[in-house]
């Protein structure tokens, strides 16, 4: 749902490019989908409130927490977490002096055991400055969010933006977070910090290659890690570029795609030597495997067959295990394109490094409407069987509800197929 706006927004773009784009096979299995479960809301929350959960982690197959955001009422970011398929209480987080209305959100979480998780994100205060925002989960209990100091050169004041939209967690106090910040003037760079032991270092600026032009890097991010000093980050810039940390060095921006159409939502890393990155291409949603160092052919999932039919879709966010990976995101019927359409939350399973067909999730949750939208904006795969997936349903202003707006957060199981 909070995301759909990339879908609208490549819709209306038609711009004819020579880049070869290759449709997927679907010979891996489609995956399948568990009754949905309603989400909790924080205390003295209403649908109307606009309550959203958009990334998820889970250190064990019962175990999962989820962050996100008020967008109305109270606003502020919100986690909860999962112990045996049953959601416990949503807990509102304790936010830096300053921070105001319902801009601050929790955007990406890493749990690397049970009860042990960090959460990034950002917020806006009383002028027109966004900071990062950063929050650590010990024993079960949520501490009070910081803001951690952009490099050097960022700007600072009424002209401050910064953000932090990653992270990956090898245990407990051993992690990398990644995000971005603006400095001279409008020039955006990514920045990086990396915790050991329990002790955060100074953030760091990634390096910027002479073809990403150090502006408008921020517009999507994914961190994916198989230890802390071996990671890739990826972000768009005008084009969809990733960087790669190798023995705890980041190397210069690559292009993943010369397709400029492709938009990077996330990545994820099934193995050292293979990594995934997911998005949309146009309309439709996409996905490219870097092998070795290197990014392969663009490849278009096919769209959901069955009813309702869908003529777009874009995908969120990616989970993998070694032998299996499931992407989300959404499809919709743009066939009748004005301001409004139906969105559909699907998935996709990828193994043997072919894509499944997506496949839609019927369901949606009580009081929500079909006809309006439904979104899968977080993954995580515990194991290699089973995945759990978080994201939204809601009733919009438009028609055919034409009432108030609001949203109904849900978790759903996907077994790969």
């Amino acid at each position: 749902m909070l995301r759909s706006g990339l879908v609208k927004v490549a819709a209306a773009v038609a711009v004819v490019v020579t880049t070869v784009v290759v449709s997927a096979g679907f010979a891996a299995a489609e995956p399948g989908f568990s009754p949905i479960q309603a989400m909790p809301l924080p205390a003295g929350s209403q649908p109307g409130n606009q309550i959203s959960y958009l990334a998820t982690s889970c250190p064990s197959t019962t175990n999962c927490t989820a962050v996100g955001a008020r967008y109305s009422g109270a606003g502020g970011p919100v986690a909860v977490s999962e112990s045996s398929g049953t959601w416990g209480t949503a807990a509102a987080i304790a936010m830096p002096a300053g921070a105001v209305g319902t801009q601050p959100r929790l955007t990406a979480v890493s749990c690397p055991s049970v009860g042990n998780c960090v959460a990034v994100g950002y917020y806006k205060t009383s002028g027109t400055s966004t900071k990062p925002l950063l929050v650590s989960e010990a024993s079960g209990t949520w501490g009070a969010a910081a803001s951690p100091t952009p490099p050097a050169g960022a700007n600072t004041g009424a002209t401050q933006l910064a953000a932090l939209a990653g992270v990956w967690c090898a245990s407990v106090g051993n992690c990398v977070v990644v995000g971005s910040y603006t400095g001279p003037g409008t020039s955006e760079f990514l920045m990086t910090e990396v915790e050991r032991s329990g002790t955060w270092s100074v953030m760091a600026k990634l390096r910027v290659g002479a073809d990403t032009g150090g502006t408008n890097l921020v517009s999507a991010m994914g961190l994916a890690c198989t230890s802390t000093g071996n990671c890739t980050a990826v972000a768009w810039n005008g084009a969809s570029y990733a960087w790669t940390k190798t023995d705890g060095s980041w190397g210069t921006p690559r292009l993943i795609s010369p397709n400029w159409r492709f938009f990077v939502s996330d990545v994820a890393c099934p193995s050292p030597a293979i990594c995934i990155a997911v998005g949309g291409v146009g309309d439709l949603a996409a996905a490219t495997t870097e092998t070795s160092g290197k990014w392969g052919a663009l490849h278009v999932l096919p769209q959901p067959s069955g009813s309702p039919a869908t003529d777009a879709s874009s995908l969120y966010a990616i989970a993998c295990q070694p032998t299996v990976c499931m992407a989300v995101g959404i499809a919709a019927e743009l066939a009748a394109y004005d301001e409004y359409f139906p969105e559909y939350s699907v998935a996709a399973t990828w193994s043997n490094r072919t894509w499944s067909r997506m496949v839609l999730e019927q369901g949606v949750p009580a009081g929500s409407a079909a006809s309006n939208y439904s979104s899968l904006d977080g993954v995580a795969c515990p194991s290699g069987a089973s995945c759990l997936a978080i994201g939204g349903g809601g009733v919009s202003s438009a028609p055919p509800s034409n009432g108030p707006p609001a949203n109904y957060p849900y978790s759903t199981v996907l077994t790969p197929g």
